[in-house]
């Protein structure tokens, strides 16, 4: 109860202030163009909330620009003044439009909530930080606030040309995924039902990017039009980090409890699963279907079935099953015997009723032409592991976290060891530069978890080669790459505190005298940065970066940052000549 009070309590020191984004100097777009939100089919403008760039809500999350729109919300970054971090604000269109769903989806995020907080999956779970409803013109909306977050794997792998997911990187998302749904399953009793590549996004592990975002808004405003008193904003996107984090599971707005029998139709329609299309009850084994066909379609670049009817030209159920026999073979009768609507499909026991032509059987071993020898092998059988078509053979998750392709065991690892004998060992050899790519594998799988002999398996490159490219990215992070001794571009919340009092308290001190008072590295732009944020540019015109300031002692700084000296206290030191 204790622990849980104090989460609840904002971080010590000064809530940021709102930040002013009337800069006019942004493009109109002509009002006849359809953008956005507009171009969504059945688009009706009183459906959404006309939100502002720079509204405030519950006087707390102030909106900065527009990171994308939906048939049901709009998407926002916002600053959350109070933990003076960066957060998502998602605003539903009218309640009225939404019916029952929004209820639904919160108390999906409250079972997460109530789940166990020492299980591993609960990070590979989008949390939901606060709620709440805002009055629009003609209904309320709900607002659902999250962490925010980088690209979803479906964007990811567009990158790619091959439009596939690699191997290494598909290795990690899996397991970041399956714990998620072991979360989900054993701790929550929430079945998911919507698993797909938009639905697992990247974390941001790069604070920069948002503060980047916020920057550009303030000089550049992002286009808009305006009209009958609602203002549309083409959408920024946020630049990619160079440290991206982990995958984590979100949209829960069609997840269900478990535990209670369930037949309504679900999934995505490629995705279904067997029980579903023949209403026999379902319940968390059809995650475990919906995944492995989504695995093929990411990592294959084609999707395992499409349920496509010549005849109808459009899906068909009774096509998808025909697919799913040609894969696997006909259904167990025991499958059959439970299902509403076998009858519908199927004239005998596993005789499908309807004539849909197929080539034959068709085995997984010969439509999968990426892998070769023991990967492929490890590959078909944990496909094989989820496509089941009773649901009771289906691994689950906490079992499919463990498979040899997604977790490989380390002393399996066949690359070789950084001091191996060779006739030209004597010499020192540069290492390899991997690419922007592979370097963020190796962060992601990092983040993921893995060691560092399944990174260098997975990216078929040495052990040392990884450890090499690790501590340069650690270089880096840390600032030792950047100009001026290395100072890094990020300045924590509490040090921005720091650095304003000493301004307030010395209109003329300097970055150097600052940077000893706090202890900091950063250069003068990442200082200036700091005054333009916390809306102190009136007082950053009257410094003079060539004045001699009187130098701030360590104990003095104590005395003016720690809470038994007051800030007047602190900030009296500093008026008395040649202080120390």
């Amino acid at each position: 109860m204790l622990a849980s009070l104090l989460r609840s309590l904002p971080p010590l020191g000064r809530a940021w202030k709102p930040l002013d984004f009337s800069n006019p100097n942004f493009v109109r777009i002509p009002l006849s163009q359809k953008m956005e939100e507009e171009t969504m089919p059945d688009y009706v403008a009183s459906r959404y909330y006309p939100a502002r760039i720079g509204e405030i809500f519950k006087d707390r999350y102030q909106i900065v620009g527009k990171l994308g729109f939906g048939a049901s919300s709009t998407v926002w970054l916002a600053r959350d003044m109070n933990y003076r971090r960066y957060v998502t604000l998602k605003i539903f269109i009218k309640s009225m439009s939404m019916g029952q769903q929004l209820d639904d989806e919160l108390q999906m995020y409250k079972r997460l909530e109530r789940g166990s907080k020492n299980h591993p999956g609960r990070s590979a779970v989008r949390s939901l930080l606060d709620s709440f409803d805002v009055n629009g013109p003609e209904d309320k909306h709900r607002c659902l606030v999250h962490p925010p977050l980088w690209d979803s794997v479906l964007t990811f792998l567009h990158r790619n040309p091959e439009q596939r997911l690699p191997a290494p990187v598909l290795a990690f998302v899996l397991k970041r995924l399956f714990l998620a749904l072991d979360y989900l399953h054993t701790e929550c009793q929430i079945i998911h039902t919507d698993i797909k590549a938009d639905n697992i996004m990247f974390g941001i592990a790069d604070d920069l990017v948002f503060s980047e975002f916020e920057e550009n808004e303030l000089q550049s405003p992002c286009p808009r039009k305006e009209l009958d008193g609602r203002t549309i904003y083409v959408s920024r996107e946020l630049r990619m980090p160079r440290n991206w984090g982990a995958p984590v599971l979100c949209d829960f707005g069609s997840a269900v409890p478990g535990g209670e029998e369930h037949t309504e139709d679900i999934q995505p329609n490629i995705y279904r699963a067997p029980e579903v299309i023949l209403e026999v009850p379902w319940t968390y084994s059809v995650d475990i279907w919906n995944v492995g066909c989504m695995i093929w379609n990411i990592f294959e670049a084609e999707s395992l079935f499409t349920g496509y009817d010549p005849e109808s030209q459009t899906y068909r159920s009774r096509a998808h099953l025909a697919e799913i026999i040609k894969l696997l073979g006909p259904p167990p009768p025991s499958l059959l015997a439970r299902g509403k609507l076998n009858h519908k499909f199927f004239s005998g026991e596993d005789d499908l009723r309807a004539k849909v032509p197929s080539e034959g059987r068709i085995p997984l071993e010969r439509r999968e032409t990426t892998l070769h020898g023991q990967d492929k092998a490890n590959f078909l059988r944990l496909m094989q592991k989820m496509l089941q078509w009773e649901p009771a053979n289906r691994s689950s998750a906490r079992e499919l976290q463990e498979d040899e392709w997604i977790s490989p065991n380390e002393s399996t690892s066949n690359e070789g060891t950084p001091n191996s004998s060779t006739p030209n060992s004597s010499k020192k050899r540069r290492r390899p530069e991997l690419s922007e790519y592979d370097r963020g594998v190796i962060c992601g799988m990092r983040l993921a978890g893995a060691s560092l002999n399944e990174i260098s398996r997975k990216l078929n490159t040495s052990r040392s080669t990884v450890q090499y490219t690790i501590k340069k990215q650690e270089a880096r992070e840390a600032g030792k790459t950047q100009k001026r001794s290395g100072r890094p571009h990020i300045i924590s919340p509490e040090a921005e505190d720091h650095i304003v009092r000493l301004l307030e308290a010395d209109h003329a001190v300097t970055y150097k005298a600052i940077r000893e008072a706090v202890n900091l590295t950063a250069s003068d732009e990442t200082i200036r940065r700091v005054f333009k944020k916390r809306g102190l540019a009136h007082l950053r015109e009257q410094m003079n970066p060539e004045a001699q300031s009187r130098r701030v002692s360590s104990s003095m700084y104590q005395r003016l940052v720690r809470p038994e000296g007051t800030a007047e206290t602190a900030l009296g030191a500093l008026d008395t000549p040649g202080g120390q």
